[in-house]
């Protein structure tokens, strides 16, 4: 829907405006008033108002929508724009209905395929489409992976970190994305000792372009014992095929980096003694951070199994604008990122991955069925429901023979400690690594 307004009927609106009482109502940024919508191979672009009162949207232009459409062979643009036209303009939804700005149909398609949409009066969203259903929960149009040269060190060695830009949308030829740094990424090691090191990434506008990633390093010596090592990348400012210029902020990416101190010993406490073999055959495999090696007997978090399942899985880290809503509070949050992006952790209904809590025996389960491949087996647990939510995980992994239980029960509320983490983890290592992990397309 693209109507010719009339540079005189803009004028008479101008002047209008003036007199228009205030009090019909506010703008709203909220995403919830801004609405993409599918009806067969047609998109709806249009804005919601779902209140008892009326609502007047400003505009500081003739502009109400800019999108982007990628899919894997086509790209479009539409950006509704008067570039003869300056006016300020307005659209009054009225209470409990909507205004359509635009409709857009696309040929049939099966592959999926993506669209950012910019209505000015929402915060821009990647929408993605999959098999004529539509989902709202991408925020972000760009990922961001680290790499480490060496993930164990010594002190006075070099390391080098790896970052990587990657497209979350299939670019299309014709279609790229500029993005500059501000300020410059930096690369900050925190140390144990309280003092920082930090170098700044050499900064310039660089391009996503189709297949392509953006790789750029940095190396830096390692002084005292790390506490943590980041990548701050703040504000990201880009656009997509020379068009608007969108700005978004990112939350800093964590590094994996572990110290080797030379003392001959391994440090690994409260270990049971049936335990031992496995644990100290995965301790040398360098799997799994530090801390899960003190006092074992106590549970694993979910950080700490995120952690570990990267390294086997060769997940690098990942961070996106916006994730689990608590992602930046953890030490290895961006592995976090990283297994949400693959469909290996869903997190909670409220949005946050809350990776300090202990790892239940239930949920074990459920992120080993979404990595391995199905090898069903009988449930016989007495504790154990068909309608029980786990049931299904449990029953498509229960062949590898891995969860027994105890006393004929499952006691799948139970934590998992960390000693029984690493003996699973042990005997299913080589299927794990061999696994296909599904991503986002």
């Amino acid at each position: 829907m693209k109507r010719a307004v009339s540079l005189a009927l803009v004028i008479v609106l101008f002047l209008l405006i003036g007199s228009i009482p205030s009090a019909v109502g506010q703008s709203y940024l909220s995403h919830g008033y801004c609405r993409v919508s599918l009806k067969g191979n047609t998109l709806i672009f249009s804005l919601e108002n779902p209140s008892d009162e009326n609502i007047r949207h400003m505009y500081q232009s003739s502009r109400h929508i800019d999108y982007y459409i990628f899919g894997k062979n086509f790209f479009y643009h539409y950006a509704e724009y008067h570039p003869e036209i300056s006016a300020i303009t307005y659209v009054d939804v009225a209470p409990h209905s909507s205004v359509v700005l635009d409709t857009f149909t696309l040929p049939p398609t099966d592959t999926p395929y993506y669209i950012y949409a910019d209505f000015l009066v929402c915060r821009p969203r990647l929408y993605k489409v999959i098999g004529g259903n539509i989902y709202e929960d991408i925020p972000s149009i760009f990922a961001v992976e680290t790499r480490v040269s060496k993930l164990y060190y010594m002190i006075g060695q070099n390391i080098t970190v790896t970052v990587s830009l990657v497209s979350r949308v299939p670019l299309a030829r014709g279609a790229s994305i500029a993005i500059d740094f501000s300020p410059s990424p930096v690369l900050t090691i925190f140390y144990e000792d309280g003092s920082i090191d930090s170098e700044t990434f050499t900064s310039a506008t660089i391009y996503l372009e189709r297949g392509t990633p953006v790789i750029f390093l940095k190396g830096i010596k390692v002084k005292n014992p790390v506490r943590a090592i980041y990548v701050l990348l703040d504000t990201v400012s880009f656009s997509i095929s020379g068009g608007t210029q969108y700005l978004e902020k990112m939350p800093p990416i964590s590094v994996p980096l572990y110290e080797i101190i030379d003392s001959g010993q391994p440090t690994i406490t409260g270990v049971p003694y049936w335990a031992q073999k496995d644990v100290f055959s995965v301790y040398s495999m360098h799997i799994f951070p530090p801390s899960v090696f003190l006092d074992m007997e106590k549970p694993i978090s979910r950080e700490e199994l995120a952690r570990g399942l990267a390294s086997i899985l060769g997940l690098p880290a990942m961070s996106f604008s916006h994730t689990f809503l608590d992602v930046r509070k953890y030490i290895w949050g961006s592995y976090l990122s990283s297994l949400q992006w693959h469909y290996i952790l869903k997190g909670f209904p409220d949005g946050t991955a809350r990776g300090d809590l202990p790892l239940s025996r239930s949920q074990m389960v459920a992120i080993l069925a979404r990595i391995l491949p199905p090898r069903p087996g009988r449930v016989s647990f007495s504790d154990v429901k068909k309608t029980d939510w786990y049931y299904p995980y449990l029953e498509k992994i229960q062949g590898y023979g891995i969860f027994k239980g105890w006393n004929g029960k499952f006691y799948g509320d139970s934590p998992l400690s960390k000693a029984e983490t690493v003996i699973i983890i042990k005997r299913l290592l080589p299927y794990l690594q061999s696994a296909y992990l599904p991503q986002h397309p």
